[in-house]
């Protein structure tokens, strides 16, 4: 679904996210890049430690203990969306990690009326402003949350991750997929000997170093097994890398995708994970930690797939492939499950969910919505 473009809707953005980009478009949002982004147009997600600006981050924020170049990028936003470039504007939309401090201080420098603002919260940075901050730290960010009038979490679990001065705006929607579904697919009688794992290497919220160990663990049964690592990064040094192939960043990963059986997605801290939903789609059947926002969905394929360590994730898939039954059973279950998420996640009610702000406005800094 897309909306015709609108100068009065702004898409404040780092990249952007697919599925953000999905959502603005649904409301016609105009898009705006951040200045002094992090990250190059096309890529997703957060910068691991291994990059340059990922080891400047690190150091900045073990200083200060504040990501430094979040309030260096407010600073050059606020130049950029003042009081002049929000004229008119009525609704600011926000990807929820550098954009905070550009889009808060630009709602607070807008003439009024000011413009409703929506955070979009994909990533755990609201967590950490609520409990790794230093207090004056936090009392900043309080106050420049005040100014958000809805933050749309991707999760039930990104949604409790929520500092308390968010905790009575936030909706939870799940995000929309990037592309259209994949054809039902064709299962085999017995699933076959392979592992896939999407993430970027060198983050280490991904848990990429404990898929290894994982996968090490079945390969110790299952000496013909194979595992495909997709995405960005290096593999951590010292990884058990036997039966282990990375393949770097890689745009389709659909082909990759449908010659697996199991998908270990093992994060530490993830707001959802679109991975284990791509592949429930082609029938690869996901084992997830709890700590990743779609492990509920996952569940409810089977409770066994949510695994809590590197030894449960083994026996699960171990599991998997000792029973070829059960393995097309819990297969089926995950195509059926995937197939009703992603109708119930289309753009549209990202739209629908908006619709109420659109025609509303409200007086700062009291945070009460009045009718116009």
């Amino acid at each position: 679904m897309t909306a015709a473009q609108r100068r009065d809707h702004l898409f404040l953005h780092e990249g952007p996210h697919p599925s953000h980009g999905a959502w603005a478009r649904s409301v016609g949002c105009t898009f705006v890049p951040t200045p002094l982004r992090l990250r190059s147009p096309g890529q997703v997600g957060s910068l691991g430690s291994g990059s340059p600006v990922g080891a400047l981050k690190a150091a900045t924020t073990r200083a200060l203990g504040v990501p430094l170049p979040m309030l260096l990028q407010g600073l050059g936003a606020a130049s950029l969306l003042g009081a002049e470039a929000t004229e008119g504007v009525r609704l600011l939309i926000a990807e929820g990690r550098l954009e905070i401090v550009p889009a808060t201080v630009a709602v607070g420098l807008a003439d009024p009326p000011r413009p409703s603002l929506v955070l979009l919260s994909a990533d755990p940075i609201l967590h950490e402003v609520g409990t790794t901050f230093p207090p004056r730290w936090r009392v900043l960010y309080d106050r420049l949350l005040e100014r958000v009038d809805l933050v749309v979490c991707n999760s039930a679990l990104s949604a409790s991750w929520l500092p308390p001065v968010l905790s009575d705006r936030a909706l939870v929607l799940y995000p929309p997929l990037p592309r259209a579904p994949p054809p039902l697919p064709l299962l085999p009688a017995r699933p076959g000997h392979r592992c896939v794992a999407l993430g970027e290497l060198n983050v280490a919220t991904k848990g990429i170093d404990r898929t290894l160990a994982a996968f090490a663990l079945v390969r110790a049964n299952f000496h013909d097994a194979t595992l495909d690592l997709i995405g960005g990064g290096s593999v951590p040094p010292g990884s058990p890398m036997e039966g282990v192939t990375a393949h770097g960043i890689v745009p389709s990963p659909e082909p990759l995708l449908a010659h697996a059986s199991v998908l270990l997605h093992l994060a530490r801290k993830e707001t959802y994970g679109l991975a284990p939903l791509e592949a429930m789609l082609q029938g690869v059947v996901p084992v997830v930690s709890p700590t990743c926002g779609i492990a509920p969905l996952v569940a409810q394929v089977d409770a066994r797939l949510v695994v809590d360590d590197v030894s449960a994730a083994a026996a699960t898939v171990r599991w998997l492939w000792e029973d070829p039954q059960a393995w097309r059973h819990v297969a089926r279950s995950a195509i059926t499950l995937a197939r009703q998420r992603v109708e119930e996640s289309s753009p549209a009610a990202f739209a629908h969910a908006l619709h109420p702000f659109l025609n509303r406005t409200r007086p700062w800094p009291s945070g009460r919505w009045h009718a116009r």
